[in-house]
């Protein structure tokens, strides 16, 4: 069978994309490994987390999957023009009518998987910018208080939680925990409660509980490993930090509420049977900066 220029052109298109498929293929499984297998640093004794280190790491890799996204539309464009000119164009290498439909159909399904893959992508970088920004900026604010004596950590795991802040001084331990939440437009002055019998957080337009379930999870396990630590019970001090939203006071239960504007406060809320023994905070300092230490930085 002797091809015109014309059917020889479209046949290197063809060809091209599917090395271009290829190719994208081999990328993804490049970021997946590099992304999955960070490299490991040569010095982990004197590697600590940055704050908001975790959320850090997953905008970078969403970043990656937004561009192998972004080239892999690129090559699916292509790849409709020359499937328009197969079903458009008299080719004697696609004889049969019913085969050129069952190729658009299966074209339009595949398009439609790559819109909602792109779309959720896209949702879960903005999320995540959104959350990698606020941790910052209660980072920022927490910074002000080595000026008080005290030493803030970041990141830090106890039995597999994710504890975002953590401020040690002679007040007390206070853990400090974000919660993101995007503002609607019809709750532009809505406060935000915490309603301690209900362990919810009042948004104003709703009510949620996974923010206060996650800080009691953490209270607790962090309680635990001091008490396993300094032989006696030591009551970690919980805040849940609600950034761009304005918080009502805490009047009574296990955490208190905080935004960016009020969070200086937080050693004031402490009281007595929160402090620690003078013995105390060297233990906990050498064990809080065991836990912050980080083997895989990036």
């Amino acid at each position: 069978m002797t091809l015109t220029l014309f059917e020889r052109g479209v046949v290197v298109l063809v060809l091209a994309e599917g090395l271009a498929f290829a190719f994208l293929l081999i990328g993804a499984l490049a970021v997946w490994t590099f992304h999955r297998f960070p490299a490991r640093t040569p010095y982990p004794e004197f590697t600590f987390a940055q704050p908001a280190g975790r959320v850090q790491r997953e905008l970078l890799r969403l970043r990656s999957w937004i561009a192998l996204l972004a080239a892999t539309g690129l090559v699916m464009a292509l790849a409709a023009t020359a499937l328009g000119v197969a079903v458009t164009s008299r080719l004697p290498f696609v004889p049969l009518w019913w085969v050129k439909w069952l190729v658009v159909m299966l074209a339009t399904f595949v398009l439609w998987g790559f819109s909602w893959v792109t779309l959720l992508v896209l949702r879960a970088f903005l999320a995540a910018r959104r959350e990698w920004h606020a941790k910052l900026a209660v980072a920022g604010v927490l910074k002000g208080f080595a000026l008080a004596g005290h030493q803030v950590y970041h990141d830090v795991v106890v039995a597999d939680l994710a504890i975002d802040h953590v401020v040690v001084g002679p007040r007390g331990v206070f853990l400090v925990n974000v919660a993101v939440r995007v503002k609607p437009r019809t709750a532009a002055g809505a406060v935000v409660k915490l309603l301690p019998v209900e362990r919810q957080l009042d948004l104003g337009v709703v009510r949620e509980f996974e923010a206060v379930f996650a800080a009691t999870r953490r209270v607790t396990e962090m309680g635990r490993a001091l008490e396993k630590l300094l032989g006696h019970k030591v009551r970690p001090l919980s805040a849940i930090v609600v950034p761009g939203w304005e918080t009502a006071p805490t009047e009574d239960g296990d955490h208190l509420l905080f935004n960016l504007a009020n969070l200086a406060s937080l050693p004031s809320w402490a009281k007595p049977q929160h402090g620690l023994l003078t013995e105390d905070l060297p233990a906990i300092t050498r064990q809080l900066v065991t836990l912050q230490r980080v083997e895989r930085p990036l």
